[in-house]
């Protein structure tokens, strides 16, 4: 097992922000609650563009964009097809599963990008939770400027954003719209 990279982690003075910087990564981690893509796009924008600024680099060579979706079972009989439908990357065994499940559907989508879909049951809480976690990757060359970083990641954001409505059922639809089930 190789030993982990090391990362230094800074935290924004006032908002869920965490900026991790190592050899080779760039990290900006947005914490619960999810402000909206454009929020969101500026946040590592700004952060890159200061980042940029400091280290340099000659080139880009992978960018990913992955969100993480924690939602909560309000029992022990709660199934993930309460909240989720079966997709491209979910298949419908995993959506009537007890508590223990895991599926994750790796797809390379041409020579250059992938997505990977996670769905996983985790026991924190009073029922736990199922948890969604959509990575979205590009590996290719990219100049390091702020336009073309924005560029991919509005195009990995699409196809994210994709990925979860079609698995969103009707139930965290409401949730989402309107904070009730």
């Amino acid at each position: 097992m190789l030993p982990h990279r090391q990362r230094t982690r800074f935290k924004h003075a006032t908002r869920p922000l965490c900026l991790q910087l190592g050899e080779n990564v760039f990290t900006v981690n947005l914490l619960p609650q999810y402000p909206g893509w454009d929020t969101m796009r500026k946040d590592v924008l700004k952060a890159w563009k200061q980042a940029q600024e400091t280290l340099q680099p000659s080139t880009v060579t992978r960018i990913g964009l992955r969100f993480i979706n924690r939602i909560e079972r309000e029992s022990q009989e709660d199934r993930p097809a309460n909240w989720l439908k079966a997709t491209d990357y979910i298949p419908p065994g995993v959506l009537t599963s007890e508590p223990g499940f895991l599926s994750r559907v790796e797809a390379r989508l041409d020579s250059q990008n992938r997505i990977i879909v996670t769905l996983g049951f985790q026991s924190e809480g009073a029922h736990g939770a199922v948890v969604l976690d959509i990575d979205r990757i590009v590996e290719t060359e990219f100049p390091p400027d702020v336009e073309a970083l924005g560029d991919a990641m509005d195009r990995l954001h699409e196809d994210v954003w994709y990925a979860f409505n079609s698995a969103k059922g009707d139930k965290l639809e409401r949730l989402l719209v309107g904070g009730q089930q």
